[in-house]
């Protein structure tokens, strides 16, 4: 018997049979990424945005998950660079992603990175005021007018983000392009924004795109600046329920084609151009990458609650899976015998309180070696795992039955001290 909690799309067709041949193979804990179900994904939102907008473009966020084999992937489908700091600037380079196909965003450029970007042709928004003064000093210095876009948060409320970029609401966004506008050494020629993380009210992509329609309207009645680019960002929702959300397992992906023509219905109505229409940027990452990726742990020992209550220690814990701290993943229990689902806690084996992976998973009654693959675990897990206590879990394609191969292979000791140095004064005379 194997019990499916969630109904899971990317690994409904993943077999007990098939499963144990995986963990056979690869070992556990490991991280599972379906090819099939990303490249579905990915090829729904490409088709939907060209059918309605066909200057628009996908530019992957790297901090989703920054596996080269994914990333190739994505870029051999037609996917651009979106990269927020040197590492991954560096990472697209290595990866020959040509530099006018590289989205350069974050809070952090130094002089020299600001550099390469200008000389690749990279899309380069501005974070803030300094930054912006740092990239004219570096247009002067290489006697080239920059075309620049800047960041802007549309509303100062709980739910929007707002650290990053510069406000609609007080003014700053239109004072900056102003001073933009009166460079020599500079061009304005777009504008990013970013609302959030796992958005599921589609009014919240409405206002974006009305926002960014506004500022791309207002820049061009005071300035006469026509936008070269307009990127929306990212931030739509995967299939895991936060911690808060009691009555649902599973969320289902969603709905493409609403998400799309939520931004678009608006953003581009009597946007200003020359001809040719602004390039309009999706920085889709989790909407694409957290469906299709699992993690496939092992139990390795099994006890009691405190309140008398079934309890499992898994081998894949806090360290391999740090969104498990917000977010419901979804669980599939494999190799377990027949029984009825109770209330149950799951535990990561990290000696540490706070590596509790689930505290109310409805499993049948478990064993020492049964496998439970956490779903839904495709985004921003790889990215920050961490060497704490245990070393970092490797990662396999999957590609249907038993067809997988390696996308990283587990963390070693060798490779996690690599880079340390014990320092003579500290050894034994």
């Amino acid at each position: 018997m194997e019990t499916t909690l969630s109904g899971s799309d990317a690994f409904c067709d993943l077999t007990k049979k098939a499963a144990k041949n995986l963990a056979a193979r690869f070992g556990t804990p490991i991280y599972l990424f379906s090819k099939q179900a990303l490249l579905e994904r990915y090829r729904e939102l490409k088709n939907v945005l060209q059918r309605h907008y066909p200057r628009s473009q996908i530019a992957y966020p790297y901090k989703t998950n920054p596996l080269r084999g994914l990333v190739t992937l994505l870029h051999r489908e037609g996917a651009w660079a979106e990269v927020a700091s040197e590492y991954e600037y560096a990472l697209s380079k290595d990866l020959s992603v040509p530099g006018d196909q590289i989205v350069y965003n974050g809070p952090h450029k130094p002089d020299h990175m600001l550099a390469q970007a200008a000389l690749d042709g990279a899309c380069i928004n501005v974070d803030h005021f300094d930054e912006l003064a740092r990239l004219e000093s570096v247009a002067r210095q290489i006697g080239k007018i920059l075309p620049v876009g800047i960041r802007i948060h549309i509303v100062n409320d709980a739910e929007s983000w707002h650290r990053f970029g510069f406000s609609w609401v007080n003014g700053d966004a239109l004072e900056v392009a102003g001073w933009i506008h009166h460079s020599p050494h500079l061009r304005l020629a777009g504008v990013h924004a970013h609302i959030g993380t796992n958005v599921r009210n589609l009014r919240r992509f409405t206002r974006l795109g009305q926002v960014l329609n506004e500022f791309a309207r207002t820049v061009y009645q005071r300035f006469g600046i026509v936008m070269d680019w307009i990127n929306v960002g990212g931030g739509l929702a995967g299939i895991s329920p936060c911690w808060s959300e009691t009555d649902i397992l599973r969320h289902p992906a969603p709905d493409i084609e609403a998400y799309v023509m939520s931004i678009l219905s608006v953003l581009v109505k009597e946007l200003p151009h020359e001809g040719i229409m602004p390039q309009i940027f999706f920085e889709s990452g989790r909407t694409l990458l957290e469906p299709a990726g699992a993690l496939l742990t092992q139990v390795v020992g099994t006890r009691k609650t405190s309140q008398n209550g079934n309890a499992y220690i898994i081998n894949g814990g806090l360290n391999a899976l740090p969104t498990a701290r917000k977010y419901r993943h979804p669980i599939r229990a494999f190799n377990v015998n027949n029984g009825a689902c109770v209330t149950s806690a799951i535990y990561g084996p990290l000696c540490l309180q706070a590596d509790t992976l689930s505290i109310d998973a409805l499993l049948p009654k478990l064993k020492i070696d049964d496998l439970l693959l956490f779903d839904g675990v495709g985004a921003y897990n790889v990215s920050r795992a961490i060497p704490f206590i245990q070393l970092r879990p490797g990662a396999v394609l999957w590609c249907g039955g038993n067809k997988a191969e390696w996308l990283r292979l587990p963390e070693t000791l060798e490779y996690n001290q690599e880079l340390e140095r014990i320092p003579a004064h500290c050894m034994k005379p």
